[in-house]
């Protein structure tokens, strides 16, 4: 049987962070269970640079693959697109990821 993949945003992942409970999350969410897109990294990325040091606690979990990162297909793409208008890029690339593989978010 197929484990479940759960899409989590920078908003979060922010929050935990924050919170200096990612350790918490992590646990819960065993490698490669948690998933982000190349969009909620870059918002993640954008957060560092403008100062939330605490953001930087999220990169090693990254490296390490124990938050995995997944590429939009062109459907999702295409939805994603769609989304942008009333959504920011993290958000809707996971709404677009979730609808189309129907996992969890």
């Amino acid at each position: 049987m197929r484990k479940a993949v759960w899409y989590i945003d920078s908003v979060s992942l922010s929050n935990f962070a924050q919170a200096h409970q990612l350790d918490l999350l992590l646990r819960r969410y065993p490698a490669g269970r948690l998933c982000v897109t190349a969009q909620v990294v870059d918002e993640l990325l954008n957060g560092i640079q403008a100062g939330y040091k605490a953001l930087k606690s999220i990169l090693p979990a990254l490296e390490r693959g124990d938050i995995g990162q997944i590429q939009l297909s062109v459907p999702e793409f295409r939805r994603y697109r769609d989304l942008l208008s009333t959504l920011g890029a993290g958000e809707a690339s996971l709404i677009a990821l979730a609808e189309k593989r129907r996992g969890p978010w």
